[in-house]
């Protein structure tokens, strides 16, 4: 995937990169950008586990800590989306982003998924 950084631990506020460093340094040594990311966001990705798990998109729900990526590759499938925020992105980035990156739901726990499953 092309995330940039992940969170080292939940509370230490420290970055590290993530897979996006190694495409983003054999992208600059080949001189050109892959012909394809197979990771999320891409939405073949998800066309893959809707065919092969017989997911209903419209109740399916993608969780995950980035914008960029994990909400948008729900928001791609045609997922309901929640931004949990104990990662890379808080609200103040949610404020910000574009219909693409924009959760249906934000969280500060996982947990608070269980409300959604049983409402």
């Amino acid at each position: 995937s092309p995330d940039q950084a992940v969170p080292l631990g939940s509370k230490s506020g420290v970055l590290i990169p993530a897979g996006g460093a190694p495409l983003a340094y054999i992208s600059y040594a080949a001189e050109r950008q892959p012909d394809a990311v197979v990771g999320k966001p891409c939405v073949d990705l998800a066309h893959v586990l809707i065919d092969s798990h017989s997911l209903n998109p419209s109740r399916t729900m993608m969780v995950g800590d980035r914008l960029n990526t994990d909400v948008r590759f729900g928001n791609n499938a045609g997922f309901k989306t929640m931004l949990v925020l104990t990662g890379c992105h808080g609200l103040s980035d949610v404020e910000k982003a574009d219909m693409n990156d924009f959760p249906d739901y934000v969280s500060n726990s996982f947990a608070d998924i269980f409300s959604l499953i049983i409402a």
